[in-house]
């Protein structure tokens, strides 16, 4: 096929494709692979490798967050303002990355193809490390997003985080490509040796990952008591949330549903802790009763520890920056800790204004003109919270985060979101596929917890526990046992699975393929043979 087809058609295709992996579904894992094959079939053919990946990295972008312009129109954004923004944030999330995947490409396009591909896997995982640990992105557009429904795949995540993932899958499709080309050629080929070995390898990893991982990696229990998560999933719309007037009788609604709840479980002699999504509380300085005091009223009405997030004013600030609070209140309506949220969304949230946010809140219009979000300088445990780590919505994409607020013997991930400034369930979707991740790197299980959104539970290796409907009350019922980290040989174990299949193969494949095709020769008539038997025929 011509360059000029594969400098234009590849990129289109697997950038769509990639977009749609990182949505989530069931074919979400073989388009990233087909997505990465048709990148590195173009990029191989062509000269134009970093144009290649910018068209690559931007369609990837731009459809993985179909969801940006609704959130921005919800917000204030005209539909002109709304497209404006989605540019901007495939600008400043998506294309930075790929286009230095494409100088790498660029640079390693005279080596050899496998041990360029291997500066290129290296490269990937370095830059999406970068992106998941640099202050100011968004990280929602990693390749290994797309293993969320692939399991033992995603057990990588324990060993390397997502970005280690990600190297798998465009390792693979490398492989598969070179496995075919061979095929094609000489099968009897030295060739098709190494991507047959990877291959099998990764085929055992995605078969059997997710049991191997469940049986020989996993967190360390210790001494100590289970405590009992009850995350409650409210359903009042997003106008009346935000009113001032209606915050008391908002969390009156919130308190008589937990207290339904509660009395329906079994009791138990271990801490049971009521959890409640992002925002539960508006407070924005002009509320009847402050935040605080609501909260206070409302774990004493429960009686038990309630778990949530409140949005509160800053003190000596203008009315336009709030705080984003976790708060954690004993069963006596005391706060016994409280911390502010660590991270913002970008030009929405956000409090810096340098000149590339002043830039984004130009083109998004009323959408970054709202008010901001003062973000706290440190990361540390929220105290007295059951042993959780607590990540407020988009917090999650974050692997520093969650471990920063992981306690050393932790119970659980947490994750209190607001979803309702989207009304598709993309968004939704999409941050919970990306939340599971962070139970696998922690080997605890989570709970996601929504307004207007996807509330859902996950166990230690990612597999589904629960999910909610959307936009009805509803409850998530956990019971966490507090247990270490696991050990960096714990994690290891699972590469024991993939590489153990694929030296297994690269071992025993000389004598295989000597015995296959010994066969194949052997039932093979000679020219001898042929001409004796059309003699005999002629007689």
């Amino acid at each position: 096929m011509s360059v000029s087809v594969y400098t234009f058609a590849a990129p289109l295709v697997g950038g769509t494709l990639l977009g749609l992996s990182v949505l989530g579904g069931v074919l979400s894992f073989p388009l990233a692979i087909l997505s990465a094959g048709a990148l590195t079939l173009s990029a191989r053919s062509s000269h134009c490798t970093v144009t290649v990946h910018l068209i690559y990295g931007g369609l990837a972008g731009t459809i993985g967050g179909a969801w940006v312009p609704q959130a921005l129109r919800t917000l204030g954004a005209t539909p002109v303002e709304s497209q404006l923004g989605l540019a901007a944030a495939v600008m400043w999330s998506a294309i930075p990355g790929f286009v230095l995947l494409g100088i790498v490409a660029r640079v390693t396009k005279n080596m050899n193809d496998s041990g360029g591909f291997a500066v290129y896997c290296l490269a990937l995982f370095a830059v999406e490390t970068a992106l998941v640990s640099l202050p100011g992105t968004v990280p929602w557009i990693l390749f290994g997003y797309a293993a969320s429904g692939q399991l033992g795949v995603a057990q990588l995540a324990a060993v390397g985080g997502v970005p280690l993932v990600s190297a798998a899958l465009a390792a693979a499709a490398f492989a598969l490509i070179r496995l075919i080309e061979s095929l094609r050629g000489d099968p009897r080929s030295q060739n098709i040796r190494l991507p047959i070995s990877f291959l099998s390898g990764f085929a055992c990893l995605a078969l059997f990952g997710a049991d191997f991982a469940h049986n020989a990696s996993r967190a360390t229990p210790v001494d100590g008591h289970s405590v009992r998560f009850v995350a409650i999933q409210p359903a009042i719309p997003r106008p009346e949330r935000l009113r001032p007037t209606l915050q008391s009788l908002n969390t009156d609604r919130l308190v008589q549903y937990s207290t339904y709840e509660l009395e329906a479980l079994e009791p138990s002699e271990h801490d049971t802790f009521v959890v409640w999504p992002e925002n539960a509380l508006i407070d924005t300085g002009d509320t009847l009763i402050s935040a605080d005091e609501l909260a206070r009223a409302a774990a004493v009405s429960i009686g038990r520890p309630l778990i949530l997030s409140a949005t509160r004013p800053t003190i000596g600030q203008p009315v336009t920056e709030l705080r984003n609070s976790l708060i954690s209140l004993d069963s006596h309506g005391r706060i016994v800790a409280a911390a502010d949220k660590f991270r913002a969304v970008p030009a929405v949230e956000a409090t810096n204004n340098g000149w590339i946010e002043s830039v984004a809140r130009s083109l998004i219009g009323e959408a970054g003109r709202g008010r901001r979000i003062e973000t706290s300088p440190s990361l540390v445990p929220l105290e007295s919270a059951g042993g959780a780590s607590i990540a407020l919505c988009f917090e999650v994409l974050f692997p520093n985060i969650v471990s920063g607020r992981r306690p050393e013997n932790a119970t659980a991930i947490l994750n209190l979101a607001d979803d309702s400034w989207v009304s598709s369930p993309l968004a939704s979707r999409q941050l919970t596929s990306i939340a599971r991740f962070r139970a696998i790197e922690q080997r605890l299980p989570l709970v996601r917890v929504a307004h207007g959104g996807l509330s859902a539970a996950f166990d230690a290796f990612g597999r589904p526990i629960t999910e909610l409907p959307l936009d009805r009350y509803g409850s998530i019922v956990i019971e966490a046992f507090p247990a270490r980290k696991p050990s960096w040989f714990s994690r290891s174990l699972i590469l024991a699975l993939p590489l153990g299949s694929g030296l297994s193969v690269w071992w025993s494949y000389p004598l295989v393929a000597r015995l296959i095709f010994a066969r194949r020769i052997a039932k093979k008539p000679t020219d001898h043979n042929v001409t004796a038997g059309l003699l005999e025929k002629d007689h």
